[in-house]
């Protein structure tokens, strides 16, 4: 199972219902389908492949 990680976003926006704005946002795929979403503190820290965001 292949794995990518997207971490350190200023602010990951969401396209949920509540329309959330995740500050430091990350996310986390399988296979090609996201399997997490939410603060980079709070989702896997190692994936297949890892890209962070540049720090502003």
């Amino acid at each position: 199972m292949a794995t990518l990680l997207a971490r350190h976003a200023e602010v990951l926006v969401t396209m949920d219902d509540e329309r959330r704005e995740i500050p430091d946002g990350a996310i986390y795929a399988a296979d090609g389908m996201i399997q997490q979403v939410g603060p980079t503190r709070d989702l896997p820290s190692d994936a297949d492949v890892v890209l962070t965001c540049p720090v502003r």
